[in-house]
């Protein structure tokens, strides 16, 4: 349903582009208002946002930045993420998501971080501001991390990741709603403190005249970054164990997705598991999983080998959990990822080396 709403927008995009260009004052007006109003934290703090709307890697890049904040030496950081948690349910007050949470209450990404960060402190609540506050007074944050922050402006920040699609800076570009996905016009991409990419180094090749003719006035970095499969994990264990690829690869296999962008995980499973999916579910980003997804993914895997794995993303993985002893025998698995970055443009240091350098001039500022 989603792409053939996308289809119907491209088509009418000619009619549509009048009504961008007030939409996009608007938003530009309302970026402008919020600068006087936005609650300032007491520390740093980061959003990773983006554009558009779509799938563009928010969720392994928030990932990866708490793991650097947990891995810092002599002392761990203390990271707070401020998340939407979008379709939760998170009640009225903000929300701190444990591995535990109901996947309905805390929404499938908060979760997601939570199972893969379990000392971390992830919050919940759509009025982010009062939740950063309230985590200033419970948690003596080091670090708020604003997840899908870009449009959201209650929140005072330090930097601002955005995160761009390859066809962002293609076709897409500033095709602003309701002509295109961009929810604000290209004058928002000022307010970027770096750019990063997921895009593979094939695609890299092919795109970087227009990355550099569109983004190299803005005057800041750009970081392209792939998804690496570094293994299996076997929801349907007890605990869930990470297993090598090995004894799976050129193996049939059944692909399940809800993300934004369902053919890099097509990729992705298929680098890690050698052959490409025998076949591929695709749901709508943020799908649900209702019981009768569950008996239709059960008719299409056992139509096709009565033990073939189902294989699906991590954030598929805690929704698709509660279905597991639906699909046995078939082995539910989950793809585990990282973030690899490649080289960067417009700057020489690579992404973990120029987000050290922030860290260090924002811990100073805040000190003195």
């Amino acid at each position: 349903m989603l792409q053939c709403a996308q289809e119907i927008q491209k088509r009418l995009s000619l009619f549509l582009r009048p009504l961008s260009v007030p939409y996009a004052c608007w938003m530009q007006r309302r970026r402008d208002n919020w600068e006087s109003f936005a609650f300032l934290p007491s520390c740093p703090c980061v959003s990773v946002g983006n554009i558009a709307w779509g799938g563009s890697g928010k969720t392994p890049l928030v990932d990866w930045l708490l793991t650097w904040a947990e891995n810092r030496r002599p002392v761990p950081l203390t990271a707070v993420v401020l998340a939407r948690g979008y379709g939760a349910s998170p009640g009225s007050v903000p929300l701190a998501v444990t591995p535990r949470t109901p996947v309905r209450q805390a929404g499938d990404e908060s979760l997601l971080l939570a199972r893969a960060h379990p000392g971390a402190h992830i919050l919940s609540f759509p009025r982010r501001a009062e939740a950063a506050r309230h985590a200033e007074a419970l948690l003596a944050p080091d670090l708020f991390i604003l997840d899908d922050g870009m449009q959201h402006l209650a929140v005072a920040r330090q930097a601002d990741l955005v995160l761009l699609r390859p066809e962002d800076v293609a076709e897409e570009w500033n095709r602003v709603i309701p002509a295109g996905s961009w929810r604000e016009g290209k004058s928002a991409l000022a307010a970027a403190t770096a750019f990063l990419m997921k895009i593979s180094p094939e695609d890299l090749k092919i795109l970087r005249p227009r990355i550099l003719s569109r983004l190299s006035a803005f005057g800041r970095p750009f970081f392209p970054f792939t998804l690496a499969g570094m293994g299996l994990r076997q929801l349907d264990g007890d605990p869930p164990a990470l297993l090598s690829p090995e004894p799976f690869r050129g193996r049939p296999y059944l692909l399940v997705s809800g993300v934004g962008s369902p053919a890099q995980v097509e990729t992705t499973a298929r680098d890690l598991m050698g052959v490409f999916p025998a076949r591929h579910l695709a749901y709508a980003d943020h799908h649900p999983y209702r019981p009768c997804d569950a008996r239709t993914i059960l008719r299409q895997a056992d139509g096709l080998d009565s033990d073939i794995p189902i294989l699906c993303t991590a954030k598929d993985g805690v929704k698709l959990l509660a279905y597991r002893n639906i699909f046995r025998p078939h082995p539910l698995l989950a793809l585990e990822t990282e973030v690899v970055f490649g080289p960067a443009l417009f700057t020489s240091a690579a992404f973990p080396l120029w987000w050290e350098d922030w860290w260090r001039e924002q811990s100073l500022l805040f000190q003195s």
